[in-house]
């Protein structure tokens, strides 16, 4: 229903035709004939009007004038199609109002007909109003507030910080509206380098909801810092585009912060509670969101000074310091302990070198003697050594003469001596030369005797350490891919490729099965 205040105009009175008035008889008045005073026909019509009206009543009209006394009583004026009704309630009735009745809302009041004789009026005399429809509207937007609390839109964690400077801020509100115009002006009063990047939607009626979830999405994607969402003041139901659903959701969907700055008094819309930043006017968001730039320029002047006071008085206190520094007796000798800490750093420094050095020959060496004991133990160069042993052996063997060839030169150099001119000596020495020839003889055939049975003892002992006289017994030595001995079945995996030397070949196999030597032994 349209509102209508104080000023808006009336209907045109009805028009009616008075009943014929009736003359007063000519002449005295008759006798036995009841005249009554003013005062007593008042309280005649009050008694007749609380007769017909012995209980409260509900009225249900719009209200069209509201007036509160100093006293805290309440004047009202309901109207319905021209006609009126006065109505009143005590300032100890008023108090329990749940809301101030104005111009153009629509109530229900409950109260007592009662007349007011003074004027010749009646009116009702109203303990209880309610305002028509909002009752409903209310428990909705609770049960609303309730379902979304809940999802947790609400939440305090899902509020984001604002920036201390912003430069580019997104309003939504109505292009000619107060509180666009207050936003505006105080922003670029605070700080005129501010960029505010506007756009125009109702904020009241049917078509709101939809266009303020509109601009929600369209400034979000304008890469704005924060969006500032603003209307002056109103009553619940100028107020009702604020709580929609569909404008909550938007606003906790939006990429950019949401500060909530509508105007209003004890009713708060559910965009307070899901808005990251929440303040009470336009006026006011401009003062809280947007700083001062007189007031920072003032601030960092003022750290600056503080700042260059602050240096000027440490570097004071520094420079007095290294005055009594320079004056103390110790700080001349200073000088002189440096110099010996530096030579005793030095010294430290060479003697860990030389530690080091030493360190590292020592374990040089060690490394040395341990690869010669590896290479002393490994089999493949003792069967070399014992091999370059048995052909140096054959060697002399085969290069010593036999025992024909040393008669042979006995002999040879008999016949020398006897064609010679010691022939006769020869000849008287016969006797002891044949005695030292059977002695030398005897001991040839045993010094040959004795070669003999050390070179077969040597080659016995060759032939047991020949690694092929081994594998022609029967046996074979297995060697890994790379052609090492193999010692140990942990030495291989199954799946490895493996080599097995006999006396007459080798085979290339492969490995099936390692087990340890405790599983393969026979139990005692």
């Amino acid at each position: 229903m349209p509102r209508r205040g104080l000023s808006a105009r009336q209907p045109p009175a009805r028009l009616f035709t008075p009943p014929p008035r009736s003359r007063p008889p000519a002449g005295p008045v008759a006798a036995g004939r009841e005249i009554l005073s003013v005062v007593q026909l008042n309280r005649r019509i009050a008694d007749a009007v609380g007769q017909s009206f012995p209980r409260a009543v509900w009225i249900e009209a719009e209200v069209s004038k509201a007036f509160e006394a100093r006293t805290g009583h309440l004047f009202l004026t309901f109207a319905e199609r021209g006609e009126i009704l006065e109505g009143m309630a005590w300032a100890s009735d008023v108090r329990h109002f749940s809301f101030s009745p104005k111009p153009g809302d629509r109530v229900r009041a409950y109260g007592r007909v009662k007349t007011y004789a003074g004027r010749s009026q009646y009116q009702i005399q109203i303990t209880r109003i309610e305002q028509t429809g909002l009752g409903e509207l209310l428990l909705a937007l609770k049960e609303r507030e309730r379902r979304l609390e809940a999802e947790g839109l609400f939440a305090p964690e899902r509020k984001r910080p604002l920036p201390f400077l912003p430069r580019r801020i997104g309003v939504l509100s109505a292009r000619d509206s107060d509180a666009l115009h207050d936003f505006c002006t105080h922003a670029w009063r605070r700080f005129g380098g501010v960029n505010l990047l506007f756009r125009d939607t109702p904020v009241q009626g049917p078509g709101a909801a939809p266009s303020l979830v509109a601009g929600l999405r369209e400034l979000g994607r304008a890469g704005v810092e924060f969006i500032v969402v603003t209307r002056g003041g109103g009553s619940v139901e100028h107020l009702l585009p604020f709580s929609e659903e569909s404008v909550i959701r938007a606003a906790a969907a939006c990429p950019a912060p949401v500060v909530s700055a509508v105007g209003h008094e004890a009713d708060r819309p559910l965009l307070d509670r899901v808005a990251d930043y929440r303040v009470s006017t336009p006026t006011a968001a401009a003062r809280e969101l947007i700083p001062d730039r007189d007031e920072l320029q003032r601030e960092v002047m003022q750290r600056r000074s503080d700042g260059a006071m602050a240096a000027g008085r440490m570097i004071q206190a520094a420079r007095q310091r290294w005055a009594a520094l320079g004056t103390h007796a110790g700080f001349a000798a200073a000088g002189h302990r440096l110099d010996r800490e530096r030579q005793r750093r030095r010294e430290d420094r060479d003697r860990a070198r030389r530690a080091a050095d030493r360190a590292l020959n020592d374990l040089a060496s060690r490394r040395d003697r341990a690869r010669r004991r590896l290479e002393a133990a490994d089999p493949a160069q003792r069967l070399r050594r014992q091999s370059a042993e048995l052909q140096r052996l054959r060697d002399r063997t085969r290069r010593r003469p036999p025992l024909e060839t040393a008669e042979g030169r006995l002999r040879r150099l008999g016949e020398r001596l006897r064609r010679g001119v010691v022939a006769a000596w020869v000849a008287r020495q016969s006797t002891p030369l044949g005695a030292l020839d059977a002695r030398e003889r005897a001991a040839a055939h045993t010094a040959v005797s004795e070669r003999g049975s050390r070179s077969r003892e040597m080659g016995a002992r060759l032939s047991a350490l020949d690694p092929l006289a081994v594998l022609e017994r029967g046996y074979a030595l297995a060697l890994d891919a790379g052609g090492v001995a193999i010692r140990s079945a942990g030495q291989v995996r199954i799946g490895d490729p493996a080599r097995l030397l006999l006396g007459d070949g080798e085979l290339d196999v492969r490995v099936e099965a390692a087990r340890p030597a405790e599983e393969t032994l026979p139990t005692p």
